[in-house]
C-alpha cells in the first residue's frame, strides 16, 4: 500500500511513525509548505520517500492523507491536482465537499489529541469516516486493517459532536490542570502531588461513567468546605479570578446535578 503525507504536524508524525512500523505499507510521500519540516519528519523515521513543497510534485499513491491544520485543509485542496488514489482529510470541523474535484475522496478522523513530540499509536483506537462514494473504500478499509483501528461511519454534524466534546473532555481539562498547578506552585507545594489524582480520575472516568464517578465536597453536599475554598479564592481575588468563576460554576452545577 503507497501512502503519501500532506502535512509535517502532530498527526502527520504519527501517521509516519505508522506507516513507517509497517512492512507491507509505503511512505512514498510528504508534502510541507515548508521543506524542512518534511525533511525532518522524514529523517526522524529513517524514511526512504520524496520530500517536497510542492502539490504538483506529490508521487503515485493508493491513499492521500491531507493531515494540516483545519484552515489549511480548504486552500490545500483546491491547489490539488487530479489524484488518482484515494484522498481524505483528517479533521472533524472541515466538510468533505471541500475535496469535491478529486475522483475518490472523504473523511478520515483518528480522535486524540496529537503533537509532534508525542507519537500517538492507533492500535484499537476509534475513528470516524465518510466517503463521498463507494470509490476508494477497499482502500480505506485496508487502511484501517494496517493501523488496526475501529472505524465508524459519520456525518460531519456526528464530526462536530464529537470534537466539541474532546475540546471539553481534554483541552479544558487541561487548563483547569494548569490553572492547579499555579494554585500548588503559589503555595509553594509540588505540582506533582497532584499526578497521581489525575491519572486516577481519568481511570475512573473512562472504566465507569463519569457521572458516577463524580467526587468531592459538592457531590457530598459539604458546604462547609465549599465556604472554606470560596474564603480562600477571596483572599486574593485579582489573582484567583478565573479560578474563582470556575470553581463557583462547577460547584453550583454539580449541587444542582446531584440532589440530595
Amino acid at each position: 500500500m503507497r501512502i503519501v503525507l500532506i502535512g509535517s504536524g502532530g498527526v502527520a508524525t504519527s501517521l509516519a511513525a505508522a506507516v513507517a512500523s509497517h512492512a507491507t505499507a509505503s511512505l512514498c510521500g510528504i508534502y510541507s509548505r515548508q521543506l524542512a519540516h518534511a525533511e525532518a519528519l522524514r529523517d526522524r523515521f529513517a524514511l526512504a520517500c520524496l520530500v517536497t513543497d510542492s502539490l504538483q510534485q506529490l508521487p503515485t499513491a493508493d491513499l492521500y492523507l491531507i493531515a494540516v491544520s483545519d484552515h489549511a485543509i480548504s486552500e490545500v485542496a483546491t491547489a490539488l491536482p487530479p489524484l488518482g488514489g484515494l484522498i481524505v482529510h483528517t479533521s472533524a470541523v472541515t466538510p468533505i465537499e471541500c475535496l469535491s474535484g478529486q475522483r475518490a475522496y472523504g473523511v478520515w478522523y483518528p480522535f486524540n489529541s496529537f503533537a509532534r513530540e508525542v507519537i500517538v499509536p492507533f492500535e484499537g483506537q476509534k475513528v470516524l469516516y465518510q466517503l463521498a462514494t463507494d470509490e476508494g473504500l477497499t482502500t480505506l478499509q485496508q487502511w484501517n486493517t494496517l493501523l488496526q483501528v475501529e472505524a465508524l461511519p459519520s456525518t460531519l454534524d456526528q464530526r462536530l459532536w464529537l470534537h466539541l466534546a474532546g475540546v471539553l473532555a481534554s483541552n479544558c481539562t487541561n487548563r483547569l490542570y494548569t490553572l492547579a498547578h499555579r494554585l500548588l506552585t503559589q503555595a509553594d507545594l509540588p505540582t506533582d502531588l497532584l499526578d497521581g489524582l489525575i491519572l486516577r480520575t481519568a481511570s475512573k472516568a473512562t472504566t465507569i461513567d463519569p457521572y458516577s464517578a463524580q467526587t468531592g465536597p459538592a457531590r457530598r453536599h459539604d458546604l462547609e468546605t465549599i465556604a472554606r475554598h470560596r474564603a480562600l479564592l477571596e483572599q486574593r481575588p485579582d489573582d484567583l479570578q478565573e479560578v474563582s468563576q470556575l470553581y463557583n460554576l462547577f460547584t453550583e452545577a454539580i449541587l444542582e446535578d446531584y440532589p440530595l
